[in-house]
């Protein structure tokens, strides 16, 4: 997607229909673009040693210190507070993790507990996001992207340019799963990063898979920390890597742990190929995380535990035209 077509998002406040379409976000994406029109460093290319030569020859702007308290709470404009983390004494634009949660969850707790498991280096953001059902609203997706629409133009205002333009890591958990999903399929070159935890597995589909990866997405996590999980989620892994997606799946059996602890065991492969993650992260969420019992082979059954090894069938190819 090139500036022209990604700077119409600004421009763009209502949203006219409730389906999943390309026009349902163009709003929210300029809002990356117009915070580091130099963030360079983190546009991929076609194999991995150019990445690498990218790394080492791009200049990113230099920005004053960031300073402040590292959390944060956001105005949202039409709904409840988000909360934030923000990597103090940042010189340069960084990358951001968008956490959504499932029903009744506390954002401020939740972006507190990222901060203590994402190895440091980007941005946490934490929506409030949709009510319950039985608060009398009904959530929809289309309130969930205008939430998190207005969450992002929030954070931009608050921190300007220290806010990166490169693809972001966005997680759902729970009841959020199937919004993560559908703002993912909107531009799947920005959230290139897609963690699905502990629900919404019925929803991804095949076409969903291969979308995210025609348009540039690069790896899906699934995360599992219920007993149920192998029977639920072997469908969508395997959709999910017939499609040439590079996929992993990480399940805490019966360890007790988390979806944090458990996101944080699957980071490093997770931003492998995110070079602006990667760079500022030290990779120190690893220490807490629960150790695989095995690794599975792709194609084959997910097992509780298991560990999987990472697609290369698209031949580790990087998405044109990222953030």
């Amino acid at each position: 997607m090139g500036e022209r077509s990604t700077r119409q998002w600004a421009r763009s406040s209502v949203v006219t229909t409730p389906t999943v379409g390309a026009t349902a976000l163009l709003a929210l994406f300029s809002l990356w673009q117009t915070a580091c029109d130099s963030c360079g460093a983190g546009d991929a290319t076609s194999s991995g040693s150019a990445a690498e030569a990218g790394e080492k020859t791009a200049r990113p702007e230099i920005l004053s210190p960031l300073d402040g308290p590292s959390a944060v709470e956001l105005a949202v404009e039409g709904f409840e507070p988000a909360a934030a983390h923000a990597p103090l004494g940042a010189t340069e634009a960084r990358p951001v993790l968008i956490a959504l949660h499932g029903d009744g969850a506390d954002p401020r707790a939740n972006c507190k507990r990222w901060s203590e498991v994402v190895p440091p280096g980007g941005f946490i953001l934490c929506p409030r996001g949709a009510p319950r059902p039985d608060s009398g609203k009904q959530p929809h997706e289309v309130t969930a992207q205008k939430e998190l629409r207005a969450a992002l133009s929030s954070l931009k205002e608050k921190f300007g340019h220290h806010v990166g333009a490169s693809p972001a890591v966005l997680v759902g958990i729970g009841a959020a799963a199937p919004h993560a999903m559908t703002i993912a399929m909107q531009q799947p070159e920005f959230f290139a990063q897609l963690v699905i935890a502990d629900g919404g597995y019925k929803r991804w589909t095949a076409g969903m898979a291969k979308t995210f990866d025609r348009r540039g997405g690069r790896r899906v996590l699934f995360v599992c920390t219920a007993k149920d999980c192998p029977e639920a989620v072997a469908r969508p892994v395997t959709v999910t890597r017939s499609a040439n997606v590079e996929t992993r799946l990480i399940e805490a059996g019966d360890s007790g742990k988390q979806v944090f602890d458990v996101v944080a065991a699957g980071w490093s492969w997770l931003v492998e190929r995110a070079p602006d993650w990667r760079r500022f992260s030290r990779h120190e969420g690893e220490k807490n995380a629960p150790s695989p019992n095995k690794a599975e082979t792709d194609g084959a059954p997910p097992d509780a535990g298991a560990l999987t090894k990472p697609s290369t069938t698209n031949g580790g190819a990087e998405p044109s035209g990222g953030w």
